[in-house]
């Protein structure tokens, strides 16, 4: 019997659709990829959900010193799958966009003006509930970037990324190299794989490039700066911290009439920052009208509640007793008094993730539902 080469073609197709219910197609890219391949599709995989995470668009040719050519379509699957793995789908409330929209205008009105940025200087200008919403609209006027609603918050301007899930490859050391063209005073902040220089005072700053070998780590760590080149100062502002979303910020001073050309290396090593904490037992009770998910998210001696669908979260109130500990052997645990929903960790904590711990509420009957839960430790 003779066949057709149209149905050769067919008989193709339906074997690799059959093959596509028994196996998902990331895993038998998995499978065939060598150790080197593999690799170049983990960096990709990093760099996409950072980018995402931060609120970048999609591009992986922004980091094309990363890769061969030849290793490109691996990097190029890791990245997208990366990226695509926490875009969010849920929109913005009203209330959430107001506040976005005044936080942009303020932003708009600072960089006009030459005014160094914080969005804290507008505090009472706005309903604190919504401050998240305010300091991303802030941080993207200050910036210049076109307004972006119905997004994950997260990882610019102050934000909270939630943290879940994990960051791989948190014990390693890196290194960041930034050249400019500086007039009086710059901040260069450094927040995961975001770099953002921003002129404080005098005529501003040109010619700004920047290599990165390694996305800054959300972990407390120890930077160091070495000026290669220079004719003022610079100076590290902040270290990193689970307080500041884990965002570094070096001042570049340059006192000289005119502009002056300037190259910093900035460093970090992960493995010297493991300084333990002593242990200390600790209770949150928290409440709060929850719709569809919400995570509760504890560091330390703080606490913050994220509306991860931006669904609905009201009347919120928790007490907090002890202290979370950076120390290894700490197991949250969650127990729910009240609501319809389930409870659960999603995170707990330990080095990777700086120790902080994740609990999610689900409530997926339709409309809200009041919730009391307790997590110790």
């Amino acid at each position: 019997m003779r066949i057709s080469v149209k149905s050769l073609v067919i008989l193709a197709a339906l074997v690799l659709l059959l093959g596509g219910f028994n196996q998902a197609p990331t895993a038998i890219a998995q499978v065939q990829m060598s150790p080197v391949e593999r690799g170049y599709y983990d960096e990709g995989y990093q760099d996409g959900l950072n980018d995402a995470q931060m609120n970048r668009s999609s591009d992986y040719r922004r980091y094309r010193n990363k890769f061969e050519n030849r290793y490109e379509s691996f990097y190029m699957r890791g990245y997208q799958e990366g990226y695509n793995s926490i875009r969010p789908v849920s929109n913005w409330t009203s209330d959430q966009k107001k506040a976005y929209d005044k936080g942009y205008g303020f932003g708009q009105y600072d960089a006009r003006n030459n005014i160094g940025p914080s969005s804290e200087r507008y505090a009472g200008k706005y309903d604190s509930y919504y401050g998240d919403y305010f300091r991303k609209g802030y941080a993207d006027g200050y910036e210049g970037r076109g307004k972006q609603y119905n997004i994950l918050l997260g990882g610019v301007g102050g934000l909270v990324i939630p943290g879940y899930p994990n960051f791989p490859n948190q014990n390693t050391t890196g290194k960041l190299i930034w050249t400019g063209r500086v007039d009086d005073r710059v901040n260069i902040t450094i927040t995961g794989s975001l770099v953002q220089t921003v002129a404080v005072s005098g005529s501003g700053v040109s010619n700004v490039n920047y290599s990165m070998n390694r996305t800054f780590p959300r972990r407390a760590v120890n930077i160091s700066l070495n000026k290669r080149r220079g004719r003022g100062s610079a100076n590290i502002l902040q270290q990193p911290d689970r307080n500041n979303n884990y965002t570094a910020i070096i001042e570049v001073y340059d006192s000289s009439r005119g502009a002056g050309d300037y190259e910093l290396e900035i460093s970090w090593d992960v493995a010297n920052a493991n300084t333990e904490e002593p242990y200390q037992p600790g209770r949150v009770t928290w409440t709060g009208r929850v719709d569809n998910r919400v995570n509760v998210v504890v560091a330390g001696d703080y606490v913050q509640s994220l509306d991860v669908a931006a669904t609905g979260l009201s009347n919120v109130n928790y007490n907090m007793t002890g202290y979370l500990a950076r120390r290894p052997g700490n197991v949250i645990s969650v127990q729910k008094s009240r609501g319809r929903g389930d409870v659960m960790v999603i995170q707990q904590p330990d080095w990777n993730n700086d120790f902080t711990a994740i609990v999610q509420i689900v409530d997926n009957d339709r409309g809200a539902d009041n919730y009391q839960i307790e997590i110790s430790w």
